[in-house]
Protein backbone atom coordinates (compact mmCIF):
# COMPACT_ATOMS: atom_id res chain seq x y z
CA UNK A 1 0.00 0.00 0.00
CA UNK A 2 1.31 3.44 -0.95
CA UNK A 3 1.65 5.90 1.92
CA UNK A 4 0.89 9.52 1.04
CA UNK A 5 2.50 12.68 2.39
CA UNK A 6 1.06 16.02 1.33
CA UNK A 7 3.61 18.85 1.45
CA UNK A 8 3.31 22.60 0.95
CA UNK A 9 5.46 25.61 1.66
CA UNK A 10 5.10 29.36 1.69
CA UNK A 11 7.27 32.37 2.50
CA UNK A 12 6.55 31.95 6.21
CA UNK A 13 5.75 28.26 6.93
CA UNK A 14 5.83 24.68 5.74
CA UNK A 15 3.07 22.12 6.26
CA UNK A 16 2.91 18.33 6.04
CA UNK A 17 0.09 15.85 6.47
CA UNK A 18 -0.30 12.06 6.11
CA UNK A 19 -3.23 9.67 5.92
CA UNK A 20 -2.10 8.30 9.29
CA UNK A 21 -3.04 11.59 10.92
CA UNK A 22 0.38 13.15 11.29
CA UNK A 23 0.22 16.93 10.79
CA UNK A 24 2.82 19.60 11.14
CA UNK A 25 3.04 23.31 10.44
CA UNK A 26 6.49 24.80 10.99
CA UNK A 27 7.36 28.49 10.84
CA UNK A 28 10.29 29.46 8.64
CA UNK A 29 12.85 31.62 10.36
CA UNK A 30 13.89 34.53 8.17
CA UNK A 31 12.73 35.81 4.82
CA UNK A 32 12.46 33.30 1.97
CA UNK A 33 10.66 33.08 -1.35
CA UNK A 34 7.64 30.87 -1.95
CA UNK A 35 9.79 28.47 -3.97
CA UNK A 36 12.32 28.28 -1.14
CA UNK A 37 9.44 27.39 1.20
CA UNK A 38 8.28 24.68 -1.20
CA UNK A 39 11.77 23.12 -1.29
CA UNK A 40 11.88 23.14 2.52
CA UNK A 41 8.50 21.38 2.60
CA UNK A 42 9.77 18.70 0.22
CA UNK A 43 12.93 18.16 2.27
CA UNK A 44 10.81 17.87 5.44
CA UNK A 45 8.51 15.37 3.72
CA UNK A 46 11.44 13.19 2.69
CA UNK A 47 12.70 13.17 6.28
CA UNK A 48 9.19 12.39 7.54
CA UNK A 49 9.00 9.39 5.21
CA UNK A 50 12.16 8.02 6.79
CA UNK A 51 11.22 8.71 10.41
CA UNK A 52 7.45 8.27 10.65
CA UNK A 53 6.41 5.77 8.03
CA UNK A 54 7.16 2.05 7.87
CA UNK A 55 9.23 0.74 4.96
CA UNK A 56 7.23 0.57 1.76
CA UNK A 57 6.25 2.96 -0.96
CA UNK A 58 5.68 6.68 -0.37
CA UNK A 59 4.12 9.27 -2.64
CA UNK A 60 4.79 12.92 -1.81
CA UNK A 61 2.13 15.19 -3.25
CA UNK A 62 2.80 18.88 -3.83
CA UNK A 63 1.01 21.65 -5.71
CA UNK A 64 4.16 23.35 -7.00
CA UNK A 65 4.68 22.18 -10.57
CA UNK A 66 8.05 23.93 -10.66
CA UNK A 67 9.47 22.13 -7.61
CA UNK A 68 8.03 18.74 -8.61
CA UNK A 69 9.42 19.04 -12.15
CA UNK A 70 12.81 20.27 -10.94
CA UNK A 71 13.09 17.44 -8.42
CA UNK A 72 12.08 14.89 -11.04
CA UNK A 73 14.65 16.24 -13.54
CA UNK A 74 12.20 17.65 -16.08
CA UNK A 75 13.27 21.26 -15.42
CA UNK A 76 16.71 22.62 -14.58
CA UNK A 77 17.36 24.36 -11.28
CA UNK A 78 18.95 27.66 -12.26
CA UNK A 79 19.35 29.72 -9.09
CA UNK A 80 22.29 28.95 -6.77
CA UNK A 81 20.14 29.13 -3.64
CA UNK A 82 17.64 26.69 -5.13
CA UNK A 83 20.44 24.40 -6.36
CA UNK A 84 21.56 24.03 -2.75
CA UNK A 85 18.00 23.09 -1.66
CA UNK A 86 17.65 20.73 -4.63
CA UNK A 87 20.87 19.02 -3.56
CA UNK A 88 19.61 18.64 0.01
CA UNK A 89 16.39 17.09 -1.32
CA UNK A 90 18.30 14.65 -3.56
CA UNK A 91 20.51 13.61 -0.61
CA UNK A 92 17.40 13.00 1.54
CA UNK A 93 15.92 11.02 -1.36
CA UNK A 94 19.02 8.81 -1.64
CA UNK A 95 19.04 8.30 2.13
CA UNK A 96 15.49 6.93 1.88
CA UNK A 97 16.47 4.41 -0.75
CA UNK A 98 19.78 3.34 0.77
CA UNK A 99 18.74 3.45 4.45
CA UNK A 100 15.31 1.98 5.18
CA UNK A 101 14.74 1.13 1.51
CA UNK A 102 11.69 3.32 1.01
CA UNK A 103 10.67 3.69 -2.63
CA UNK A 104 9.18 7.11 -3.23
CA UNK A 105 8.00 9.51 -5.87
CA UNK A 106 7.11 13.19 -5.89
CA UNK A 107 3.98 14.10 -7.84
CA UNK A 108 2.02 17.24 -8.63
CA UNK A 109 -1.57 17.70 -7.44
CA UNK A 110 -3.87 20.68 -7.97
CA UNK A 111 -3.83 23.22 -5.14
CA UNK A 112 -7.39 22.41 -4.07
CA UNK A 113 -6.39 18.75 -3.49
CA UNK A 114 -3.28 19.46 -1.43
CA UNK A 115 -4.21 18.74 2.19
CA UNK A 116 -0.99 20.39 3.43
CA UNK A 117 -2.10 23.54 1.62
CA UNK A 118 -5.32 23.39 3.59
CA UNK A 119 -3.25 23.42 6.80
CA UNK A 120 -1.42 26.55 5.62
CA UNK A 121 -4.78 28.16 4.88
CA UNK A 122 -6.13 27.17 8.31
CA UNK A 123 -8.83 24.81 7.00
Amino acid sequence: MVKIIWADGSQTRTALETDEGYRQVVPIDGKVTGNHGEWLALINALHWAEILLPPGEVEIRMDSQLIVNQFNGKYKVKQDKMTYLYTLARIASLDLLEGPGIAHRVVWVPREENRAGWLLEGK
